[in-house]
């Protein structure tokens, strides 16, 4: 989608570009990873774990169809740190595409 400026500056009669086949515009779609600017929470610390069930034959004989990557992981789990706060304090929002968890001093 064109910026203000672009289509003041772009020539009379050219042709914007657009998807045909899009349904809506980058603009009318909030980003999963949107965030707001005027938040002055500090964002604690995580770390992301991914784990695998693997057998011998996936390790030593390869016979397996896992490989090392994401993709074939059979557990995610995200470890976050809070310091300074009890389990009752954060809040916690969770869904197939985003994890949001916040306190008063954090956010992330």
């Amino acid at each position: 989608m064109m910026t203000l400026v672009e289509a003041l500056n772009r020539r009379i009669g050219q042709i914007v570009p657009q998807d045909l086949k899009a349904i809506w515009t980058d603009d009318e779609v909030a980003g999963s990873d949107d965030d707001d600017e005027f938040d002055t929470r500090t964002r604690p610390k995580y770390e992301v774990l991914f784990k695998q069930e693997v057998m011998t034959e996936d390790v030593f004989l390869g016979l397996g169809d896992k490989d090392p990557s994401s993709s074939n992981c059979d557990h995610i789990t995200i470890k976050m740190v809070f310091p300074g706060h009890c389990l009752d304090e954060i809040g916690l929002d969770l869904n197939k595409r985003r994890l949001v968890a916040q306190s008063h001093v954090w956010y992330e």
